[in-house]
């Protein structure tokens, strides 16, 4: 149901040139979101595997 709606909804903003506008915008500001979030989960995935390292015990055995 919400990608139809997606769906109609761009379809109805594409009408118009201000509409062509809205759909520019909100494309650019969720590029950048999905970038952030992308950054934001290695960043998270490397101190998890961070962590895992220092708990190990063959990190300990030296």
């Amino acid at each position: 149901m919400n990608k139809l709606f997606k769906l109609m909804a761009t379809r109805w903003l594409a009408r118009t040139p201000f509409g062509m506008a809205v759909l520019g915008a909100g494309w650019l500001i969720g590029r950048r979101r999905r970038r952030r979030a992308r950054q934001e989960a290695a960043v998270r995935q490397m101190s998890a595997s961070r962590r895992l390292a220092m708990r190990s015990p063959l990190s300990r055995s030296r």
